[in-house]
Parts: structure tokens; sequence; C-alpha cells
């Protein structure tokens, strides 16, 4: 904050200090600061000139910084590809908006360093393909707290079909399975094949499986959470009635 504040009215927190604070990447170092004028490093502050618009500005945590979009269009003149494609993702895992979106931002900004990348990466539509697993597994535990559901049970090795399996998610009471699909783990035809079999042993065994994306539970969510809502409703009652 009194980084941002020692640059003036116009001033903001941006590139790698505005990615560690909106949560897109780590960072302790230096605060970066994103000025209209132009002034030396000092202070233990690393100053940018530029005159920032109205909507590539927010507040996080009452500390004035660029906008997510904003703060990604930054990173892409430091990160390399892949670290940049990670940050991308956290924003969408993390559901942040911004006023003006990043596609917005490349056309606003188009010989700007680093935007040949950051062009590349949202053309190839791969946002959201290098999410690992366990920040899948977060993500879900997030949005099961957010949706009311109870919590899950997660990395549960069980035997079915006299083969050990290890269940990403599940409520035992409903005989209900969610399987986090990530096409990093995913997305190859041998692993295709072994998620099918594990889910047909499942089913054999009266269990139910639900495969979850990315995808569904970043733009889909309060509809899953509502598929799901149902999905341990209506299990917890199969379960209970067949115990009577």
């Amino acid at each position: 904050m009194g980084a941002a504040l020692a640059g003036g009215a116009e001033a903001a927190l941006s590139h790698d200090a505005a990615g560690g604070l909106l949560g897109l990447l780590s960072y302790s170092g230096r605060p970066h600061v994103t000025i209209a004028g132009w002034r030396p490093n000092g202070q233990g502050i690393i100053w940018h000139s530029s005159l920032l618009p109205a909507d590539e500005v927010d507040r996080h945590q009452d500390i004035p910084v660029t906008t997510p979009a904003r703060t990604l269009l930054d990173l892409a003149s430091t990160l390399d590809k892949h670290r940049l494609a990670r940050a991308i993702d956290r924003a969408e895992a993390l559901r942040l908006t911004s006023t003006t979106s990043l596609s917005a931002l490349i056309e606003r900004y188009p010989g700007r360093r680093g935007i040949a990348k950051l062009r590349e990466i949202v053309d190839e539509g791969q946002v959201g393909l290098r999410i690992t697993k366990s920040d899948l597994e977060d993500l879900f535990l997030v949005f099961a707290d957010r949706y009311g559901l109870p919590r899950p049970e997660t990395n549960v090795w069980m035997e079915l079909g006299g083969r050990m399996i290890e269940a990403d998610c599940l409520w035992r009471d409903a005989r209900l399975i969610v399987e986090l699909d990530s096409r990093g783990f995913h997305d190859t035809t041998q692993a295709f094949e072994a998620d099918r079999a594990r889910d047909r042993a499942a089913v054999a065994a009266g269990w139910r499986v639900v495969r979850v994306t990315y995808r569904q539970l970043t733009r889909e969510h309060a509809a899953l959470a509502s598929d799901l809502h149902v999905a341990v409703r209506a299990g917890r009652r199969e379960s209970k009635g067949s115990r009577e």
C-alpha cells in the first residue's frame, strides 16, 4: 500500500508485484509501481512510466493495482510463455475479472513487448490446460464450500473389481465419486482408456462416477453445483433405502 501511495494519486501496483497480490504468481521482491510520469528507481521501489487508463486500474485489498488483464499484459514482457500461460490459468482458476478483457488489451497495444506471445496463448485456446491435478483439487474444495456441498473425502484408495484405484473425491454415504479431469493428465489414449475402465469398475461395484473438468469448475460452476447437490441427495436416498 505504501509503495502505491508513494507514487501519487494515479499510481498503481503493477507487474510482478501486482501478480503476487492478485495470486497469479509467487513474488516477494521489491514493489513495482506504474506512474504517469518518470522517476529513477529508489526508495526500494521499481518505477514504471505509463499512463494507465481508468479501465486498467482496480483496487484489491484496498490497494490500487492494475487489473488482472493489465497485469497479465505487463507480465507478458518478462515471463516466458510457460510461466505466462500458468499466470493466465491462475486468473481463470481464481475467477478474476477485469473491466476490459485480455483480448481487448491485446488489440489496444498491438506493438507492446510480449504481445505476440500473449496473443499466441489466447489464440491457441490453451487457457486452462496447464492446471495441475492438485490445483483442480484445491479449486474443487473451494467450489464445494462456496455452494454448500458437504466436504468430500479426497484422494481415497479403494479396491474395486479386484484392483486398487485412487478416487479424487467421493461422498461415501451417497456412493458418489467425482474424478477431476485435467487434460495435462488425461489427454492421452492410454489415460482415456484407463479412466473408462476405472469408471466401469466403480459402476459395477455400485458407485456412480461424475467427471468434472476445469472449464466446468470455472465457467459452469452454478449448473455443476446444482447437479452435484441432486446427485448427492439421490445417492443418499438410494443408500438409505437399500439398508432398510
